[in-house]
Formats: structure tokens, sequence, C-alpha cells
């Protein structure tokens, strides 16, 4: 698989106290790739999810399609998210995308309902990094790890204010790779906490995907 190709010199190595690929362990080289490759001018979030600007959301053919693939690994994510909700001290966003980076669903604290929405961050918007360059879901993407974007290490203004987490979630002996689980909060919060929670919520996902035979 191209995506896999040459892994090794995407980056520099992880240091041995921790588990998760960062930005600061990315070759300089690859970094400029994941920000060049971004759609031109920076994203303009659309609420309702129906713009295009520069194809920034997937078309409702795709969509519906991705939509009927993952319609049971998204209640298993629902599931996952409802059970650590009373764990998590401050206001988060969960992210579920397919192995594409599309975006299919979101689960946050009632008091936050109006942002994701608000940021364009709906159901159909394209994450890989040919729309939004450098970010957690399109870095974990490119690398197969669970990776933490920081800030103002992200591509698009957008994302500038927050920290992001995201893990891939595999399933069956060969690990495929069925979508990605982001996190997303306040850059004033250490991601490395959360990266053991979000971890064993991939991993119980996945597991549970795997069950249901698919």
């Amino acid at each position: 698989m191209t995506r896999r190709r040459g892994i090794s010199q995407l980056f520099r190595g992880i240091r041995l106290n921790r588990t998760w690929l960062e930005v600061s362990d990315l070759e300089p080289s690859t970094i400029l790739n994941m920000h060049s490759s971004a759609i031109d001018g920076d994203f303009i979030p659309d609420p309702t999810g129906k713009g295009n600007h520069s194809g920034a959301y997937a078309d409702k053919t795709r969509f519906e399609e991705a939509m009927a693939i993952s319609e049971k690994y998204i209640q298993l994510f629902l599931e996952e998210i409802k059970s650590v909700e009373g764990t998590i001290s401050y206001p988060y966003l969960f992210l579920w995308n397919n192995p594409d980076g599309i975006l299919l669903h979101s689960s946050c604290p009632s008091s936050m309902t109006d942002v994701p929405r608000q940021a364009g961050l709906v159901p159909g918007l394209l994450m890989d990094k040919h729309v939004l360059g450098l970010n957690a879901i399109s870095l974990a993407m490119e690398t197969g790890r669970t990776v933490v974007v920081r800030g103002d290490e992200h591509t698009v203004n957008l994302f500038t204010l927050w920290n992001c987490v995201c893990c891939p979630v595999r399933m069956g002996e060969t690990g495929e790779i069925v979508g990605y689980l982001d996190i997303s909060f306040d850059f004033m919060y250490d991601p490395g906490f959360v990266v053991p929670l979000l971890s064993h919520l991939a991993n119980r996902i996945g597991k549970a995907i795997d069950a249901l035979g698919a």
C-alpha cells in the first residue's frame, strides 16, 4: 500500500517513555508535505454540511455509502463513549471517521452541542490531508499510529485552540483499520493523559466490531 511505503522515513522515532506519535517526531519534509496538501485557502466552516468548499464535504452518494457500511460501528462508538462520559472532567469532542477520513458522527457534552456544528465539524466532512492538511485524523491515516496533534501544529486555523488525539480502530487478526477514533479538547490540557483512555476505547470498539462478524 502506498500509504505504508516508507513509513520509517516519516518520523524520526518515538521517545522511549511514550507509545504515541507526535508532530515533533516527524521529519520536517513530512510536516511540510501534509501542510501543503491541504485545500487552497483556509477551511471555511459550513454548519449545514451541504456546502462544498473546495470539496471539503463528501457528496451525497459517497456519504450515504460510508454511513451504510459504518452504521453498526457508529452504534458501538456511541455505546463506548457513553461508558466514559463521567470520567472526563473538561469539555471534549469525540469524532468517528471512516477509513477514508470521512467524519460520520460526533459526541460531546450537552453544553457543547453547538460547537461542532458551528465549526463545520458535521457528518460528511473530509478530514484527510488533501482537505484539512495536518490534523490528528490525517496523521493517524498517514502513519497507522496513535497520534497527538497540538494547537498550532494543525494546518487549519479552526483547530489551533484544540489538542487532538486519534487512534486507528482495528479489527480481526489482520488488524484491518475500520475507522478512526478522535478526541479533541482545549489546548490548555495535556493530551498525554488522554491517550490511554482513547487507546482503550479504540481497542474495545475494534473487538466489538470483530464480534459482529463484519
